[in-house]
C-alpha cells in the first residue's frame, strides 16, 4: 500500500464516505506494519498517525457514530506498532492544549492504549534482541520517561478536570502489570533458548523509583518474583531475571534508587536470589551496600536494613569475604574519635546496630581469623568512648566493646581479655541492642511467605482509585471533574478556648540561663535533649567571645570547630545567623589561630559543601570586621565639642530638633560663614598584621585534593573561594602586604578566565576589580604593566562577546575602574564603549 498516497488522502478527506474509506485503509496499513517490513514502513506509520492527530477535530470525526469511532479511528492506533502509537498520542496531548475536542478524543485513545496495548509494548521491547543503536536507546529512554510522567502530563493539560481513569495509582498498577507480562515473556524466551532484553523494563522501574513511586512498584514486583522463586526452586532463570532487573541499570543514580527500594521491600532470605552475586561482580553495588547504606544513610529500625544486608552477604561463600571486610570498615569508623564527636546520635546508634548485626553473623573460624584486627580496633575506640561527655554515646561504645571482646575472645586466655562495664539508666535503644545480641535466631526467620496486600493491589486495583460508575464512563471527559474534594461539612463545630489561641509554648519561664563561663557554653553546645540549654548557649556564645571571657584563648580553635559542625537539632529560630555571628566573632578576636585552622580545614575531607561555604563566609566577614573603622568613635572625635554636641542633641526633645532643623534651613546669612573642617584621628588597621593568615593558606591549597573537583562539579565552591580571596585583598587595602597578595591572586585567576561556568567568570572579574581598587594606582601601573594589556584584552572580549549579560555589565565596570586607576598611557587601551 502506498504510504504517501494514503497520507495525502488523510490530509484531504472531507465528507463521511472519504473519512470512512481512508480510516479503513489506515487500519490495513497499520496491520501491515505489525510485521517485519522494515524501518521505512514504521516511519511512514508514525507520519500517518501524526497527520491523523493533527486533523482530529469535530469536522473530521463529528460525522462518525460512536461505534464507528471505536472500530475505525481507535483501531488505527491499536493495530500498529505500540511504541509509535503511544508516542504519537502523548505528543499530541501536549500540543492539544486549548482544544477541548481534540484533548477529549486523545485522552480516550490513551485509555484504550493503556488497557489494550501497554503489555504488548513492554513485551515487544523485551523480545527485541540487544541493540546498540544510540538512536534506539534514546527512543526507549524517551518512551520510558513519557510513560512515567503520563499522569502529570494529563493533569497539566486538563487542569484537574479529568476522570478517575487517569488516577496516578491506577496508571501505576497498569505499569506494574505490564512489567510482569514482560518478565513472563523474557522467561519464556530464555527457556526456549532465545534472547531477551530487560533494559527498557529496568529503566522504567528505576525512573518510577526516582519520582517517588518505588514503594508501590518495586514492592509488588519483589513479592511476585519471590513467589515465582518459591514455586520453582530449581528454575534459576527467575534468579537471573531478578538480578538483571535490579542491578542491570548503567546509571549510578538510577541503580541506587532501585536497590534501596528492593532492599526495603524484600525479605531477608529472598535477597540472596534477587541480587545474586552482583555485589561481587559490580563495584557500584558493593559500594552502595557496604558503604552508603551503612555509613552514609540512616534508616529506621523497622526497615531492618543492616540485618538484610548482613544476611545477604552471609548467605554466599563468595560474599562472606565482604561480610568480614565490611565489619572491619564499620569498626574503623566506630573507633574514630572525630566521627564520635561530629556525627549525630541517630547515626551512632545505627552504626552500633550494624556492627553487632555483622559481627553476629560471622562464623567461629572467621572470628578466629579476625580476632587480632577486631581487638586492635576495639582498644583504639573504647578510650574516646569512655571519655565522651554524652552518656548515650559512652554507653553505646561500652556495650560494643563488651560484646565484641566476648565474641572474639581467645579461648586459650579465657575471660581475662573480656571487658566488663557497669551501666546506669539504660535507655530503650540499648535494651533493643541487648535483644539482638541475645536472640537465638536471625531476624526475619519468621517472615510471611507472601505479602497478600501486594497481590490484591495488582489484581483488583482497589487501592488504586475508586471505581467509576457507568454514568461517569459515558460522560464526556471535558465535563468530568475530580469530585474528591475535601469537605468539612460533617465536622462538629468546636469553639477554640482563649488559652489555645496563642501559639506560645509556655516555656518562657523555664528557659535556661545564659552561661557565664565560656567553658560551660562550650559544653552546652553539645546538648541534645534540653533545647533551652542549647539555645541559651547558642544565643550567648557571641557575647562571651566579644568580651574575651576567661579561657577563650585556650579553646578558640576548638570552639570554632564545634560551631562549624554544629547541627540545628531543635529547629532553633535564626540558627544560621547566630552560628555565623559566633564564628565571625571567634575569628575576629583570635584571628591568627582561628584563620589558620579554617583555611586548612576548608580543604579537609570530612566537611560538607555547606560547611565549607560557612568557612568562607566566616573568613570574609571577619576580614571586613578587622579592616573596618569604628565610625561611631571616629565621628565623636572629629572636634573637641563632639561629645558635647552629641549629648545636647540626645537631650533635646524630638519636636525641638524638628523646629531647629526648619529654622536652620530657612535662615539666610549675609556674610560668609567660616566652616571649621574637622580633623580625623588616625586609626590602626587591625587587619594589616594578620592579612597573610587569611589569604595565603587559603590560596596555596587551591587545588582541592582528590575529593574536591573544583574545576568540575564543585565549581560553585571554587567561585565562592575566589570571591572570598578578592574580599580579603580588598580588606587589605593600604596594607604593606597587599601587593604580594594581589600578584598571587592575579596568578590564580589567570587560568580561570575562560571557564565554561558563568559564575567562575564573574568571580574572576570581581578579583580584577579588587586588585584595581586595593593596590595604589602608582604601584598598579608599575608592577602590573606587562599584565594590564592582557587583562584589558580579555575584559574587552567578555564585554563584547560573553553570553551572560551580567558578565558583560561587570566587565564594563571593571574596564572603567581600571581606566580611572591607571595613568594616561593606559587609559586609551582600557576604554570600552
Amino acid at each position: 500500500m502506498d504510504a504517501c498516497g494514503l497520507l495525502d488522502r488523510v490530509r484531504e478527506a472531507k465528507d463521511r464516505a472519504q473519512i470512512v474509506s481512508v480510516l479503513s485503509d489506515c487500519i490495513r496499513f497499520a496491520e501491515s506494519c505489525g510485521g517485519e517490513d522494515g524501518a521505512l514502513t514504521v516511519a511512514s506509520y508514525a507520519a500517518l498517525l501524526g497527520a491523523l492527530i493533527s486533523r482530529t477535530s469535530s469536522a473530521l470525526l463529528g460525522c462518525l457514530t460512536k461505534q464507528e469511532l471505536n472500530l475505525l479511528y481507535h483501531q488505527v492506533f491499536l493495530k500498529g506498532p505500540p511504541i509509535d502509537a503511544f508516542m504519537s498520542v502523548v505528543n499530541g496531548i501536549g500540543a492539544a492544549v486549548g482544544d477541548g475536542y481534540k484533548t477529549e478524543k486523545l485522552l480516550a485513545l490513551v485509555d484504550r492504549l493503556e488497557h489494550d496495548r501497554l503489555s504488548s509494548l513492554f513485551c515487544a521491547l523485551t523480545a527485541r534482541t540487544a541493540d546498540t543503536d544510540a538512536k534506539w536507546s534514546d527512543l526507549t529512554s524517551t518512551v520510558a520517561q513519557s510513560l512515567v510522567s503520563l499522569p502529570e502530563k494529563i493533569a497539566n493539560v486538563t487542569k484537574g478536570a479529568k476522570s478517575q481513569r487517569f488516577h496516578a495509582n491506577r496508571h501505576l498498577r497498569l505499569l506494574v502489570l505490564a512489567i510482569r507480562s514482560a518478565l513472563e515473556t523474557a522467561h519464556n524466551r530464555l527457556t526456549n533458548g532465545q534472547d531477551a532484553d530487560l533494559r527498557f523494563v529496568a529503566n522504567i522501574l528505576c525512573k518510577l523509583c526516582v519520582v517517588g513511586s518505588g514503594n508501590d512498584s518495586v514492592r509488588p514486583l519483589v513479592s511476585w518474583l519471590s513467589r515465582k522463586m518459591e514455586e520453582h526452586p530449581t528454575d534459576y532463570i527467575w534468579d537471573r531475571i531478578a538480578e538483571r532487573l535490579t542491578t542491570g541499570e548503567s546509571n549510578r543514580r538510577l541503580l541506587e534508587s532501585i536497590l534501596i527500594e528492593t532492599i526495603l521491600a524484600a525479605r531477608h532470605r529472598d535477597l540472596s536470589r534477587i541480587l545474586g552475586d552482583s555485589v561481587v561482580r559490580d563495584s557500584r553495588v558493593e559500594y552502595f551496600l557496604t558503604h552508603k547504606l551503612l555509613l552514609v544513610r540512616c534508616f529506621d529500625v523497622k526497615y531492618q536494613v543492616p540485618e538484610k544486608v548482613a544476611t545477604y552477604l552471609a548467605s554466599g561463600e563468595r560474599r562472606r569475604v565482604l561480610l568480614c571486610a565490611t565489619l572491619l570498615k564499620l569498626l574503623d569508623v566506630w573507633a574514630n574519635a572525630d566521627a564520635l564527636l561530629r556525627s549525630a546520635l541517630e547515626q551512632r546508634q545505627y552504626l552500633t546496630r550494624s556492627i553487632l548485626v555483622f559481627a553476629k553473623r560471622t562464623t567461629t573460624d572467621e572470628r578466629a581469623r579476625l580476632r587480632i584486627d577486631v581487638e586492635q580496633r576495639v582498644l583504639l575506640g573504647v578510650q574516646p568512648h569512655l571519655g565522651c561527655v554524652d552518656s548515650q554515646r559512652r554507653q553505646l561504645g561500652m556495650f560494643v566493646a563488651e560484646v565484641l571482646t566476648q565474641w572474639f575472645a581467645d579461648p586459650a586466655r579465657g575471660d581475662s581479655a573480656q571487658l566488663r562495664f557497669d551501666y546506669k539508666d539504660e535507655d530503650e535503644y540499648l535494651k533493643e541492642l541487648r535483644a539482638i545480641v541475645n536472640a537465638n535466631e536471625d531476624v526475619g526467620a519468621n517472615e510471611p511467605i507472601l505479602d497478600e496486600l501486594d497481590s490484591a493491589w495488582l489484581e483488583d486495583g482497589s487501592v488504586a482509585a475508586p471505581c467509576e460508575t457507568d454514568e461517569q464512563r459515558q460522560q464526556p471527559l471535558s465535563e468530568l471533574v475530580d469530585d474528591a474534594v475535601d469537605s468539612d461539612d460533617d465536622l462538629v463545630p468546636y469553639e477554640i478556648p482563649i488559652d489555645e489561641l496563642s501559639f506560645t509554648t509556655g516555656d518562657t519561664d523555664k528557659r535556661a540561663k545564659t552561661p557565664v563561663y565560656i567553658n560551660d557554653c562550650f559544653e552546652q553546645l553539645l546538648e541534645d535533649k534540653d533545647y533551652s540549654k542549647f539555645e541559651a548557649a547558642l544565643f550567648g556564645v557571641e557575647a562571651l567571645i566579644r568580651r574575651r571571657a576567661v579561657g577563650f584563648n585556650d579553646i578558640a580553635v576548638r570552639l570554632c570547630e564545634r560551631l562549624v559542625f554544629l547541627e540545628d537539632r531543635f529547629s532553633t529560630k535564626d540558627f544560621e545567623r547566630h552560628r555565623q555571628a559566633a564564628l565571625i566573632a571567634c575569628c575576629a578576636n583570635e584571628p591568627v589561630a582561628v584563620s589558620k585552622f579554617l583555611c586548612t580545614q576548608f580543604y579537609a575531607r570530612n566537611y560538607t559543601i555547606s560547611q565549607r561555604l560557612v568557612i568562607l563566609q566566616t573568613l570574609a566577614s571577619a576580614a571586613q570586621e578587622l579592616s573596618a573603622v569604628d565610625r561611631k568613635d571616629d565621628d565623636r572625635s572629629l572636634s573637641p565639642s563632639g561629645e558635647l554636641s552629641v549629648a545636647l542633641s540626645e537631650a533635646l526633645p524630638i519636636w525641638r530638633q524638628v523646629i531647629d532643623a526648619r529654622i536652620a534651613k530657612k535662615t539666610r546669612h549675609f556674610r560668609s560663614v567660616e566652616v571649621q573642617v574637622p580633623t580625623r584621628t588616625a586609626k590602626v588597621n587591625r587587619f594589616a598584621a594578620v592579612c597573610d593568615h587569611f589569604f595565603f593558606p587559603l590560596l596555596h591549597a587551591a587545588s582541592g585534593g582528590a575529593h574536591l573537583d573544583l574545576m568540575g562539579r564543585d565549581y560553585m565552591l571554587l567561585g565562592r573561594l575566589l570571591f572570598t580571596l578578592g574580599t580579603v585583598v580588598h580588606c587589605a587595602e593600604n596594607c604593606p602586604r597587599v601587593l604580594a597578595m594581589a600578584k598571587a591572586l592575579a596568578d590564580i585567576v589567570w587560568p580561570l578566565r575562560f571557564h565554561d561556568e558563568r559564575f567562575i567568570r564573574q568571580a574572576a572579574l570581581y578579583c580584577y576589580c579588587t586588585i584595581a581598587t586595593s593596590v595604589p594606582a602608582r604601584l598598579l601601573a608599575l608592577e602590573f604593566a606587562d599584565s594590564v594589556a592582557e587583562w584589558v584584552a580579555w575584559i574587552t572580549a567578555v564585554a563584547d562577546n560573553d553570553p551572560s549579560s551580567e558578565c558583560q555589565a561587570l566587565a564594563k565596570k571593571t574596564a572603567s575602574l581600571l581606566a580611572s586607576r591607571l595613568d594616561d598611557s593606559f587609559r586609551d587601551v582600557v576604554r570600552i564603549d
